[in-house]
């Protein structure tokens, strides 16, 4: 049943519903219950498709809000105040993506996440700087920054 979410379907289906119940008919019933398993079925299936649909675009949305102003995810280069957890300004930013080693570590989806989440909620930073790893990316952050 590829159109089971279509309202049709599941008009028709509760039309069938109703109708057993006025004239039953033992027949018209057990069919009935295989039409309604394949409904649920189907439209669980519907449901799941349009769940992932769902979490790939929030992961989208959440990747080009991390990318900064490459992938159009900041307001840097908008107009507007920008600014990041520790005074991090656009030409700072710049200086950080232009850095190879920040580039390295920012392709580690794990220290991109944290990174993401601390501009996303400064307050999240003791949080993220539980983990060695990302606090080592922080220090290069660091030095990266007083040159």
């Amino acid at each position: 049943m590829k159109r089971a979410n279509h309202p049709s379907v599941t008009a028709a289906n509760r039309d069938l519903q109703r109708a057993n119940a006025l004239d039953y008919d033992q027949d018209t019933y057990e069919e009935s219950k295989r039409v309604k398993i394949k409904l649920d079925a189907a439209q669980a299936r519907a449901k799941a498709r349009q769940d992932r649909q769902e979490a790939k675009r929030r992961r989208a949305e959440a990747s080009s809000r991390s990318s900064g102003p490459a992938g159009n995810g900041s307001s840097a280069g908008k107009g507007e105040d920008f600014a990041m957890p520790g005074g991090l300004n656009p030409d700072m930013l710049k200086k950080l993506m232009s850095n190879p080693a920040v580039i390295k570590l920012m392709q580690n989806k794990k220290i991109a996440d944290a990174f993401a989440k601390v501009t996303a909620d400064p307050s999240k930073m003791a949080e993220v700087l539980k983990d060695p790893e990302i606090a080592a990316a922080v220090k290069e952050f660091e030095k990266v920054m007083k040159q």
